[in-house]
């Protein structure tokens, strides 16, 4: 049944013009599949939406970008889900990579912290060590406010759980508090 819906949809899109709507019928479908537990049905769908996207920003949409980067965002959850972390970590990479701008701090943020999930699951802790600080430095861009109400203080665990072996612990971990103090807050602790 969804397919039918979906092909429809794409279809009244296509004959209306509109483009940025065909990748929301991808994602709607990825999303139904991913609910049913159906992972490469969902992964399917991701992927047309991501390939929609990119044709937008072909065609210069400026919805294009924002889309990809949703696209990358529903793909490696979906990836997480199934534990296919080499694959997650690619569009969480891709997605990163993507997230430029004022607009993106929270999606760059929120891709480099999973990257660095998908790493440290790989058992490639070096990377997940770069990623997680990568998502600090985006974090900085935040709003004071607004730090505190993201997944920043996860970041921060990751950090303190991941510090290689070739630094101080006492010391690493004293520049990690004092990093999420200065951006969270004291109390930043999960």
């Amino acid at each position: 049944m969804i397919h039918k819906w979906h092909d429809k949809a794409v279809e009244v899109a296509k004959k209306a013009g509109w483009n940025d709507m065909a990748v929301t019928a991808h994602m709607a479908a990825g999303t139904f599949m991913l609910n049913l537990k159906q992972n490469e049905d969902a992964i399917y769908y991701y992927n047309s939406a991501i390939d929609k996207a990119n044709q937008l920003v072909s065609e210069g949409h400026y919805l294009g970008a924002p889309l990809i980067i949703q696209g990358y965002a529903a793909k490696g959850a979906t990836l997480i889900a199934a534990k296919n972390y080499q694959e997650a970590c690619d569009c969480y990479l891709n997605m990163a990579n993507m997230s430029t701008g004022p607009e993106n701090i929270l999606n760059a943020l929120e891709a480099w912290r999973l990257a660095g999930f998908c790493f440290r699951n790989m058992g490639d802790k070096s990377s997940a060590w770069e990623c997680n600080w990568k998502a600090v430095n985006a974090a900085e861009g935040l709003a004071p406010d607004v730090r505190p109400h993201t997944t920043l203080p996860y970041v921060g665990k990751e950090l303190m759980e991941l510090v290689p072996r070739d630094k101080d612990p006492y010391e690493a971990k004293v520049e990690i508090n004092n990093k999420m103090v200065a951006l969270v807050g004291d109390g930043w602790e999960l």
